[in-house]
């Protein structure tokens, strides 16, 4: 039997961008040993990893380009969907005799469930912000921000909104983002339409009464 993990390295990984992070993350985590290669939907992953499909599509190719992964038809599909070779942070311990194993033991099923569960830790620690992929500079987190609402307008994003989005957390953007894939009729939107989602979804401060 075979199951596979994340290795920790993806952590200190600077050339990762948080979505990229996120669906490579998904794509590890959903790889079927037994074929070589993960194949869920672009439903699923818009889905899962809460992008709308234009920055899933931009996320997907990103990481081929920088060879993280390679996209190629599914061969027992008849090409309709997409399989996802991974190339990188993908570690796939053999739990059978079948194959060497390069530990000292084997593998127990104890061991097996404590890893994926370690693995299934370490990726919502990251989704809660607990940990740190990367150390981004102030300027490469805004650009990353503003691509999200970017994908939604047939223009370039005005100094106004730069200025709204620069505040944001992650946690709000990513909610702000749905809602907008959610309920737009269009390909795209307009910044005001943008706007009021983001405030839809902005946290309202706690106020503390001074005596």
């Amino acid at each position: 039997m075979s199951y596979t993990v994340i290795d920790n390295e993806i952590f200190e990984d600077k050339n990762l961008k948080h979505t990229e992070f996120r669906v490579l993350a998904y794509l590890i985590r959903n790889y079927n040993a037994s074929m070589g290669y993960s194949f869920p939907t672009r439903e699923q992953i818009i889905t899962s990893c809460k992008m709308n499909k234009d920055t899933v599509g931009s996320v997907l190719k990103s990481l081929e380009e920088k060879g993280y992964i390679t996209r190629k038809n599914n061969p027992s599909k008849s090409g309709r969907n997409t399989i996802y070779l991974i190339h990188k942070y993908l570690v796939v311990e053999e739990s059978s005799p079948a194959k060497p194993v390069k530990t000292t033991e084997e593998p127990t099923v104890e061991k097996v469930h404590k890893d994926e569960q370690e693995t299934e830790e370490l990726i919502k620690k990251f989704y809660a912000g607990e940990i740190e992929i990367q150390e981004q500079t102030e300027q490469e987190e805004l650009k990353e921000k503003i691509d999200v609402f970017q994908a939604h307008l047939s223009r370039e994003v005005s100094h106004n909104l730069i200025v709204i989005i620069k505040d944001l957390d992650w946690d709000e953007i990513v909610n702000a983002d749905m809602q907008i894939n959610t309920n737009k009729k269009e390909d795209y939107c307009t910044e005001k339409y943008i706007i009021n989602a983001i405030y839809d979804n902005k946290k309202t401060p706690k106020l503390k009464l001074v005596k």
